[in-house]
């Protein structure tokens, strides 16, 4: 409905309900339906003004709006408000609070409302002014706080019916108490001037420094994500675009992330009015829309360079390797503009040990990739005109110049390198740094010719054996070369077109065995070596256009690579594909990275620094499977509304004939992944696919009995819903009873 999101709740279907400023949006992983103010609108709202959402005790959604407090009913998709247009006052928020029973409780301008959800009534209280107020919420010992925007935190006694201003010395008098995570002996309150704890006894602490000391402040939200982060710890949002990490037992802040254009920490620069914690989802909500933080999905740990997100402009890495062949734990970078070169990273300290050829020297390198030898142990790069050798102590041994841009870096079996060039490859000798040349004119259709990135562009190596590698052509496709002869075979993928996205070739995995795999711009495909053929591709279930710029094989025959919609997993064994969404995105320069691996995980470079995937969590996840929601039915095309929680078989006339099945499948992991199957029993026979249609059409059935079946598969969690029933009779007209025929008269 709109950008500036106020807050987001989950009902008891699984659909997540977004308060905005103007409306409310229903969203199913996939899909946003909105309800708003507007004159040709039929759902019932007022104003678009949304300042508080909650679900009550019975599981039925609340809103409370420039126009009042509404509830939303479901049989006939709208909302209903229960006070008369000019009453309850609201100039910035009117805040909700669940009671002990079936009630709610709203903190309006013009005071403090009991409402009873039952029979949709609200009463005063002794409480009949609220200046600005901002959350409330209730405590353990059935009390309401009201938190408000520098107007003090007042305590309401529900048993008593009165109310008191709760005195903070510590505080200044104006502080903007914004936003509360409450619990049985305790509530926290996020303000301007930091973290609050107040316990039910009134005994109150403010935490507001981070370990440096520096002050944190103007918080907005707080909760808890203990599925991520475990119990110890709490996320704090605030107004000037930051989250927070609390530690409850160090008593302090302990990790900040900024979000800026400059710095992409996982979340879109914004103001920060709410977060929601759903078992393994972290719904962000901001002035810059809805962000989805899924650690079913990402698995992700995320590490800013220092000096690499500071600048005015986000310094990418390209390429991050694992130096475990030191007694440091390392990690090595090669960042892109504006800050080139290759960094030395140490993992203990979070800190860069040096920075060789980058910015303010007199070479100013590029690298294109980096490797770390297996042999030798040192750290290779490869760039325009040179390949470089570093050691972890002593920095940079030895350069070797080379004819021509290398794009790829390899070892062979012999401690001896190749790179993958602009025309063609080079071998490198690692005693005498001896460099040969072999270059090769391929001559393939107008349009590949025509494409830009070199003659013969080698994007990736792969050592079969003594005698023979396999190369990626992103131009041309894949090709072997015999190490002894010099010769270069092209192995094409059959096509009827002149330009072919499966022969952009631009990656290689071979893990042994008979079977290179290899990433292309249509997915992933699997060359026999002794058939010299293509056997098929793994990725064709997968949504597409699926492009794959990168990959990595892990020492349990799992293939990783970097694709344009995330990180996908590959088992040749069990041949299960794993595709995940990461978090970030989308980032401009995904073609660009290139993946590694860092104690049997998956590591990747970024804008302003590197994320490592626990891939063992990955795949052992239990992804949950999608929920199935009848939206709407139409009869004869118009809204039929009905109670979905009844169960019983509905009956129609014979003229109303024409009916229309409109679903949602509530997904929020890979939700590009899901496809409907249905049948209508008493017309079809067999499941048929939804081909991307969530809406199925029936016109002009004949009398009887049917049954609408339907459920929802995701093909890329390989996850499937329960079958959804829509029961229902269409009676016959008179004169096609049975004793219509006989002469009774």
């Amino acid at each position: 409905a709109d950008n500036t999101v106020i807050k987001s709740v989950k009902d008891k279907h699984g659909f997540l309900w977004v308060a905005t400023l103007n409306g409310i949006s229903r969203f199913d992983g996939s899909t946003f339906k909105n309800y708003m103010a507007q004159s040709a609108d039929s759902t019932g709202l007022r104003s678009g003004w949304v300042s508080d959402i909650i679900i009550d005790a019975q599981q039925q959604l609340w809103a409370s709006t420039e126009g009042g407090l509404c509830y939303y009913k479901e049989a006939a998709d709208r909302f209903i408000y229960i006070n008369k247009p000019n009453e309850l006052q609201l100039i910035f928020k009117m805040p909700l609070a669940r009671g002990n029973n079936k009630d709610l409780w709203l903190a309006a301008e013009d005071g403090l409302r009991k409402v009873n959800t039952t029979d949709k009534t609200y009463a005063s209280t002794s409480l009949q002014r609220i200046i600005d107020p901002q959350f409330a919420t209730l405590t353990g010992t059935n009390k309401l706080l009201i938190g408000t925007r520098g107007h003090g935190l007042w305590q309401y006694d529900i048993d008593k019916n009165i109310y008191k201003k709760i005195e903070l010395p510590a505080l200044p008098a104006d502080v903007h108490l914004m936003g509360y995570m409450a619990e049985k002996n305790a509530t926290w309150i996020a303000c301007s001037e930091g973290l609050l704890w107040l316990d039910n006894k009134g005994n109150y602490f403010l935490y507001n420094k981070d370990l440096s000391g520096k002050k944190v402040e103007a918080l907005m939200c707080a909760t808890r994500f203990t599925n991520a982060l475990g119990n110890r710890y709490i996320i704090c949002g605030s107004y000037d675009k930051k989250l927070y990490l609390f530690d409850e037992q160090l008593k302090t802040f302990t990790y900040q992330w900024k979000a800026s254009y400059a710095n992409p920490s996982g979340f879109t620069a914004a103001v920060l009015n709410d977060l929601y914690a759903d078992n393994n989802l972290l719904w962000i909500s901001g002035n810059r829309g809805l962000q989805l933080v899924n650690i079913f999905a990402q698995q992700q740990q995320s590490f800013f360079v220092e000096g690499l997100h500071e600048t005015g402009q986000a310094v990418f890495v390209k390429k991050a390797v694992q130096h475990q062949y030191n007694k440091r734990n390392e990690v090595w970078l090669i960042p892109w503009q504006p800050a080139d070169g290759i960094i030395q990273y140490d993992m203990a300290t979070k800190k860069v040990i040096k920075h060789f050829n980058g910015p303010g020297t007199n070479t100013g390198i590029r690298y294109n990739d980096v490797i770390e030898a297996k042999k030798y142990h040192e750290i290779v790069a490869a760039g325009p005109g040179r390949v470089d050798f570093f050691n972890s102590y002593n920095g940079l041994q030895v350069s070797v110049k080379i004819d021509g841009t290398a794009n790829c870096i390899k070892e062979d079996r012999k401690g001896n390198y190749w790179a993958g060039l602009q025309d063609g490859i080079a071998f490198i000798d690692r005693a005498t740094k001896k460099v040969q040349k072999y270059t090769h004119d391929f001559k393939g259709t107008d349009v590949e010719n025509n494409l830009i990135g070199g003659r013969f562009p080698v994007y990736d190596i792969v050592e079969v054996n003594d005698s023979t590698l396999y190369l990626s052509n992103v131009k041309y496709g894949l090709f072997s070369f015999n190490i002894h002869s010099g010769k270069f075979t092209a192995y094409r993928i059959k096509s009827n077109t002149s330009f072919s996205p499966g022969n952009r070739s631009t990656t290689l995995s071979y893990i042994g065995g008979d079977s290179i795999y290899t990433g292309t711009f249509n997915g992933m495909a699997i060359f026999k070596i002794a058939s010299q053929s293509f056997a098929t591709n793994v990725t064709n279930a997968l949504p597409g256009p699926l492009y794959i710029y990168s990959s990595v094989s892990d020492s349990n025959g799992i293939i990783w690579a970097r694709t344009n919609k995330g990180l996908l997993g590959y088992n040749t064994v069990s041949r299960k594909i794993f595709s995940y969404k990461i978090a970030g995105e989308p980032d401009i320069n995904n073609f660009q990275q290139e993946l590694g691996l860092y104690n049997k995980n998956v590591i990747m470079g970024h804008d302003g620094g590197f994320s490592i995937f626990n891939t063992a969590a990955i795949l052992q996840q239990n992804l949950p499977a999608p929920a199935l929601y009848m939206n709407n039915v139409l009869l004869n095309n118009k809204p039929f509304y009905f109670k979905r929680d009844a169960g019983t078989s509905m009956h129609f006339t014979h003229r109303q004939n024409q009916l229309s099945f409109h679903v949602a499948a509530i997904e929020y992991n890979n939700a590009d992944g899901i496809e409907f199957y249905y049948k209508l029993e008493g017309l079809d026979k067999e499941w048929k696919p939804g081909n991307n249609k969530n809406s199925f059409n029936y016109d002009f059935l004949p009398h009887g009995k049917y049954r609408f079946c339907i459920y929802a598969r995701n093909n890329i969690n390989k996850t499937q819903s329960a079958v959804l029933y829509f029961s229902f009779t269409i009676k016959p007209a008179w004169w096609q009873h049975w004793w219509r025929g006989n002469k009774w008269f």
